[in-house]
């Protein structure tokens, strides 16, 4: 009996979703290639290469700007223009919309009356979104946020609302030969001190401090500080632009402010 119970609310709950999802509104897209030729599309996606570097920017757009990089999801796109190998993307990100310039990349996929549609970036010359929602407010990160403000090599300044680091691990677990590469997206700043690895957790960092060949200096809320050589692959987190991601080659230093805790539903759940 417990198990018919138990069948019937995952059922209800499934059906919920369904009727929530198909009360949605379809976003319809125009979309003119290179040659001129346009099609109306639905069901808009966007893939891009090394979006696993993030740690949630599926069905997003990436758009290359000097220092950094910001995935923009499809559904927050107004419009795109694009030419010469540069475009200026309209969406709308944190209460408003915003235009920014940059390399778009990655592929665009949905459906036309003729069957599925695929489009490269590269050949993309302009995009509009037919009745796109106005701006509203994000929803903050689950758990904990630290808020931190990178300083880039060029001297521009970007302020996340909530940062992770970007590792890359490798797992032998389940392999018998071999293993598997395993992105992390942490709260903690892994680095060589000599021959040991140390992890030590944002809490308690106040900067960072990077130099050539990823050497890094690290400076505690304390005072101490510590050297060595930075393990991160990319920094990445919210910013009013949009998710970001930053290389470390861009990155000159980092300085962390308070911790707060978001009471929202983990998305995961």
């Amino acid at each position: 009996m417990k198990q018919q119970i138990a069948f019937l609310l995952i059922a209800y709950a499934i059906a919920d979703a369904c009727a929530a999802d198909a009360a949605k509104p379809t976003l319809q897209f125009l979309i003119e290639d290179t040659t001129g030729t346009k099609t109306e599309v639905s069901f808009l996606r966007c893939s891009f290469a090394g979006s696993e570097r993030f740690e949630n920017a599926k069905n997003c757009v990436s758009v290359s700007v000097q220092g950094y990089i910001l995935a923009i999801p499809t559904d927050r796109l107004v419009s795109v223009k694009s030419s010469g190998g540069s475009a200026q993307v309209s969406y709308n990100w944190s209460g408003k919309q915003r235009t920014i310039s940059g390399v778009l990349t990655g592929e665009f996929s949905g459906m036309t009356d003729l069957g599925e549609f695929r489009l490269s970036a590269a050949l993309l010359r302009h995009l509009v979104q037919r009745n796109p929602s106005p701006p509203r407010k994000e929803d903050p990160p689950y758990g904990v946020s630290y808020p931190a403000t990178i300083t880039l090599t060029n001297g521009a300044k970007i302020g996340f609302s909530g940062i992770r680091c970007h590792v890359i691990s490798f797992s032998r677990v389940g392999y018998i030969v071999g293993g598997k590469l395993i992105n992390e997206h942490l709260q903690d700043f892994e680095f060589m001190r000599s021959e040991a690895a140390v992890n030590t957790s944002f809490d308690t960092i106040q900067k960072l401090e990077f130099t050539a060949a990823n050497t890094v200096q690290v400076t505690l809320k304390d005072g101490s500080t510590s050297s060595g050589k930075s393990n991160v692959q990319a920094w990445t987190g919210e910013t009013e632009q949009g998710l970001a991601l930053v290389l470390p080659t861009s990155v000159r230093s980092l300085e962390f402010g308070q911790s707060t805790t978001n009471n929202v539903r983990n998305p995961f759940e």
